[in-house]
């Protein structure tokens, strides 16, 4: 995307808005990884490490790590779907989004920087539940309460729920 020429016609005052607007942007994506599960952070990491390490030159590590292409698409569409959502929760519905690569794909990637991040994060990465974003059970999860932590109950919740619809909120 070009954005030289629109960025060079802002007069000062906006394109010092628009740099503090892109840099808070930014820090704040941190902060929603950070919330929607617990290896999304490092899921984040992987993703820029992978692509520091090519340099975007997706064609030259495809060729440079003897994968197919239709290999590094996947894990294109799985970085994009992650940056999408800014986790690996889908937006809307909360359900799991998990990549369609093999784990060895995944590895032959991760060589190129970090190995650590996949070693840390590979169980959970492909794991199956919790398959969504709730009040923690055995098939949903929730950054809200992690472990440990206080336990709100289910007769809470539906307390709380039920004046929230009285009161239509």
């Amino acid at each position: 995307m070009e954005v030289a020429n629109p960025f060079a016609s802002l007069d000062e005052n906006e394109k010092l808005y628009a740099h503090h607007l892109s840099r808070a942007a930014w820090y704040g994506t941190r902060i929603i990884v950070q919330q929607v599960s617990p290896e999304a952070n490092d899921i984040f990491d992987l993703i820029l490490e992978v692509h520091r390490s090519c340099e975007g030159d997706w064609s030259g590590m495809t060729t440079e790590l003897g994968i197919e292409q239709t290999e590094m698409q996947q894990f294109l569409s799985y970085a994009a779907t992650f940056l999408s959502n800014i986790g690996n929760f889908y937006g809307r519905g909360d359900q799991k989004s998990v990549p369609n690569i093999s784990r060895d794909i995944l590895v032959k990637l991760a060589s190129k920087s970090d190995t650590r991040l996949l070693d840390k994060i590979g169980d959970a990465l492909f794991s199956g539940p919790p398959f969504g974003l709730g009040s923690p059970s055995v098939s949903t999860q929730s950054r809200y309460y992690p472990e440990g932590s206080f336990r709100i109950t289910e007769q809470q919740i539906q307390a709380v729920s039920k004046v929230m619809e009285l009161n239509r909120v």
